[in-house]
């Protein structure tokens, strides 16, 4: 799956603080993630439920 631009400071963002925690994981399976747990949908967007809950504000 290609990671939209838009979402790319997100994901290696999120890629950093994983790998600080021991999880050594790539781009994709963090933009995987990301979007299995709706924090940000397909296209990179944040969705309303991780707005609502504090877990994004702005991508």
């Amino acid at each position: 799956m290609k990671i939209p631009d838009k979402a790319k400071q997100s994901v290696r963002q999120m890629q950093e603080h994983l790998r600080g925690k021991g999880l050594h994981l790539t781009e994709e399976q963090v933009f995987q993630k990301l979007v299995e747990y709706e924090m940000i949908d397909v296209f990179g967007n944040p969705t309303p439920f991780a707005l609502e809950n504090g877990y994004v504000e702005t991508i």
